[in-house]
């Protein structure tokens, strides 16, 4: 059964407005994820579900009523709201009516299968790109994203959207100490290659295999600390640009790795 919740001032709905801000996010280990695709997303995840906020409206389609139905099979709180309710705990302009609250998953370095490759982001501080570089590193099959200390949250709002689900697809690791990523890698027996300009191109280098590949911040690139550690590797350019966007530099070089790995064609 459905509780119904029509007063802004109701202590469920402050508590779901609350984990806009990463303070309380980190406080009760809690994210939120708007729309029906996202929902239908988590719904076939392993991650739980603690609450569902939810419009009448969304309802009204075969989709959304398929949707609520299947989210009250799980142990999951089901509240009906308003729209200004759901105005108010939404992250969007314009929300798609349905709203969950979501436990999130503290993944380690020893939870990282080595014989996958794995990706690194050293302070990339903006939620957007380090929800598209998620959701990249599921697409190329890495076996973990890995957040250094410094990086944005990335269960933010806007990194989850970025991610487009992909954040329930592959483990990230947040906060990960460097030194104890270049001491993983050593016990690992795993390459570290590190993305600067003017050096090696990617397209001379042998990147099959298992390896980290790390990626720097918007501003200052990869730090001195992984770059010491670290095979050094280079997206050539040929304008006058004078760099890419991490994202898309990370996307550049993971599909080379990607192409490495595939196959030879059988004649």
């Amino acid at each position: 059964m459905n509780e119904k919740i029509t007063s802004l001032a109701n202590e469920k709905i402050k508590f779901a407005a609350s984990l806009k801000d990463k303070k309380y996010r980190d406080e009760y280990g809690l994210f939120v994820g708007e729309g029906v695709r996202f929902a239908e997303m988590a719904l076939t995840s392993d991650f739980e579900i603690v609450s569902v906020f939810f419009e009448a409206k969304i309802t009204k389609t075969d989709r959304g009523k398929s949707l609520i139905e299947n989210l009250q099979k799980k142990d999951a709180d089901i509240y009906e709201v308003t729209e200004k309710i759901m105005q108010k705990i939404a992250n969007t302009k314009t929300p798609q009516g349905v709203l969950l609250v979501i436990k999130q998953k503290n993944f380690t370095l020893n939870d990282i299968k080595s014989e996958n490759f794995i990706v690194a982001l050293d302070e990339v501080k903006d939620p957007g790109n380090v929800g598209a570089i998620i959701r990249l590193s599921d697409a190329v099959g890495a076996g973990a994203v890995a957040l250094s200390v410094n990086s944005a949250d990335a269960y933010s709002d806007k990194a989850v959207r970025a991610s487009m689900g992909s954040v329930f697809n592959i483990p990230v690791l947040q906060n990960i100490d460097k030194q104890k990523l270049i001491d993983f890698a050593k016990e690992q027996n795993l390459k570290i290659y590190a993305t600067k300009m003017n050096a090696t191109s990617c397209y001379d280098k042998d990147l099959k295999g298992a390896g980290i590949f790390v990626f720097g911040s918007e501003s200052d690139g990869v730090s001195d600390e992984i770059l010491n550690a670290a095979e050094n590797i280079s997206l050539p350019m040929r304008g006058k640009a004078e760099s890419l966007n991490v994202a898309t530099a990370a996307s550049a070089l993971l599909y080379e790795v990607f192409r490495q790995s595939l196959k030879p064609r059988e004649q």
